[in-house]
C-alpha cells in the first residue's frame, strides 16, 4: 500500500505522474513538428521568392554568366 508519508506514491499519483509524462512528450513532438513544418514553409517561400527574382531581374551588365562582376566595360570604337 502507498505510503505518501514515507516517499511511496499511490497507484493514482503515479497513473497522473506517467500521464503528465504522456502529454509533456507529445506537445514537445509537436512543437518539434510545427518547427519542422514552418521550416520547410519558409525554405520553400524563400525558394520561390529566389526564382521569381531570378527570372525577373534585368540582366546586369557589369556581371558576366558565371555571376563574376566584370572590373572594365568593353567598348566599341566609333
Amino acid at each position: 500500500m502507498a505510503d505518501p508519508a514515507n516517499g511511496n506514491p499511490s497507484a493514482d499519483d503515479m497513473q497522473e505522474q506517467e500521464r503528465r509524462r504522456e502529454e509533456e512528450a507529445k506537445a514537445a513532438e509537436e512543437r518539434r513538428l510545427k518547427e519542422v513544418h514552418d521550416k520547410e514553409t519558409e525554405d520553400r517561400r524563400r525558394a520561390d521568392i529566389d526564382n521569381t527574382v531570378a527570372h525577373t531581374a534585368p540582366a546586369d551588365p557589369f556581371v558576366n554568366t558565371q555571376g563574376e562582376i566584370s572590373h572594365s566595360l568593353s567598348v566599341s570604337p566609333p
